[in-house]
C-alpha cells in the first residue's frame, strides 16, 4: 500500500500523507479451522450473513419472542431477522481491536445475552417499548439529561446511566481519532448493561409522577444514544422485538 500511495502521488491523484492504511487482524470461523484462499476453504461474507440471519430467525421462533410472532407479518419477522443477523456479524468484528485476530463464534455473536449486537439491539427495543406506552413522550434532547441532573435523590441505577450518557461524545471523538470503532462498542455494551439493570430494578411507567417523568427521560436518552451509537457502527435498530 505504501507503493500504491507513492504511485498515486506520482500520478497527481494525491499526496502520500493524504492516505492511511487501516490494518486489521485475521478472521476465522470457530470450529472450522484455519482458512486459506489457496486451498479454497474460505467463508464468503454473503454466506456468513445468510447463515446468521437464518439462525436468528430460528431463535426468534421460540417462546421469548412469542409476542412479536403473534399476528406479525412474516415479512416483518424476516426484516428483523436480517437486521439482527447482519448486526451480529458487524458487531462481532468491530468490538475487537483492529490488530487482534477474530475467531467468529455463532453462539456468542447471536446471543441475546452478553457482549453482542443482538443484546444491544434488544436493549434499544426494550426502551422503545416503554416509550411507546407513554403518550406524553417526546423526542430526546440534551436538556433531558440536564433536567435530570438537577433532580435530587436519584437511585443508584439512575445515576449510573447519567454518568455514562454524558461520555458519549468523548467516546465517538476518540474512536474517530484512533480509527477504533471498538471503543464505541465497549461504550454501548456498558450503557446497555446499565439500562437493563435500571429497567429490571425500577418501575418506570408505574412509578410516582415525579419519578416517572425522570425515568422516562432516562429511558428516552438511553434509547437515543444506543440508536446513535449503533448507527455509527452501521447497525440497524429494530423498534420491536
Amino acid at each position: 500500500l505504501k507503493q500504491m500511495f507513492a504511485v498515486c502521488q506520482q500520478l497527481g491523484i494525491g499526496k502520500v500523507e493524504d492516505y492511511i492504511h487501516i490494518a486489521y487482524g485475521y478472521m476465522s470461523i470457530k470450529g472450522q479451522g484455519k482458512m486459506s484462499s489457496r486451498l479454497g476453504n474460505v467463508v464468503y461474507i454473503d454466506d456468513l450473513l445468510d447463515e446468521a440471519k437464518n439462525k436468528i430467525k430460528k431463535i426468534m421462533s421460540g417462546a421469548r419472542f412469542a409476542k412479536l410472532n403473534r399476528g406479525t407479518d412474516e415479512k416483518i419477522i424476516d426484516k428483523v431477522s436480517e437486521q439482527l443477523g447482519v448486526g451480529a456479524v458487524k458487531y462481532s468484528i468491530l468490538k475487537v481491536g483492529r490488530m487482534q485476530d477474530i475467531a467468529f463464534d455463532f453462539d456468542e455473536s447471536l446471543s441475546f445475552e452478553g457482549n453482542s449486537g443482538p443484546y444491544l439491539q434488544y436493549a434499544y427495543a426494550r426502551a422503545k417499548s416503554v416509550l411507546a406506552k407513554s403518550p406524553d413522550v417526546r423526542s430526546y434532547s440534551t436538556s433531558d439529561v440536564e433536567y435530570i441532573g438537577h433532580v435530587g435523590n436519584l437511585e443508584e441505577e439512575e445515576l449510573a446511566i447519567l454518568r455514562t450518557l454524558y461520555k458519549f461524545p468523548e467516546v465517538v471523538l476518540s474512536a474517530a481519532q484512533n480509527y477504533a470503532p471498538n471503543l464505541i462498542c465497549n461504550y454501548l455494551y456498558d450503557l446497555a448493561q446499565k439500562f437493563n439493570t435500571f429497567y429490571d430494578k425500577l418501575p418506570i411507567l408505574n412509578a410516582e409522577k415525579e419519578n416517572r417523568e425522570v425515568r422516562l427521560k432516562i429511558t428516552r436518552a438511553s434509547a437515543q444514544v444506543l440508536h446513535n451509537g449503533l448507527y455509527l457502527l452501521g447497525i440497524q435498530t429494530p423498534e420491536k422485538m
